[in-house]
């Protein structure tokens, strides 16, 4: 028999007929993304003052079909006068797949160590879905 996990949605409790080891392989994997974002927002704070400040936000996310992670980071010289925030950048590093097969983590702002809403134009690019549990939006 396949183990049963429960949710709860609009105060109902429904049933997901998936194996735990299937949540548990998620929440892994979302732990390494997040682990990767911190790691990287670490690394940056040791730059100078001036690269710091070229970094305007880090994001993480895992495709959960194949467990690849990879840190997106928002450099304000690289793309300047382009649209592209560093979810976008995340979504190409992890090879742009439109089946909603990649979880994100929140961003953070590495020189006030913010955690950042997700930003209304992102917000119609990638649904909620696509965001680790309590991540916040504009």
């Amino acid at each position: 028999m396949i183990p049963m996990c429960l949710a709860y949605q609009s105060g109902e409790e429904t049933k997901l007929f998936l194996p735990d080891e299937y949540y548990q392989k998620l929440d892994d994997n979302i732990a390494r993304a997040i682990e990767a974002r911190d790691a990287e927002v670490s690394r940056i704070k040791g730059l100078s003052k001036t690269q710091q400040s070229n970094v305007a936000t880090v994001v993480a996310g895992v495709d959960i079909r194949t467990g690849e992670v990879y840190v997106g980071v928002k450099n304000t010289r690289v793309y300047k006068g382009n649209a592209t925030c560093a979810e976008d950048i995340v979504f190409r590093g992890l090879g742009g797949n439109t089946n909603a097969n990649i979880i994100m983590t929140p961003a953070i702002r590495p020189g006030k160590n913010e955690v950042i809403p997700v930003c209304t134009r992102c917000q119609t690019k990638y649904p909620r879905n696509q965001f680790v549990k309590g991540t916040t939006f504009q």
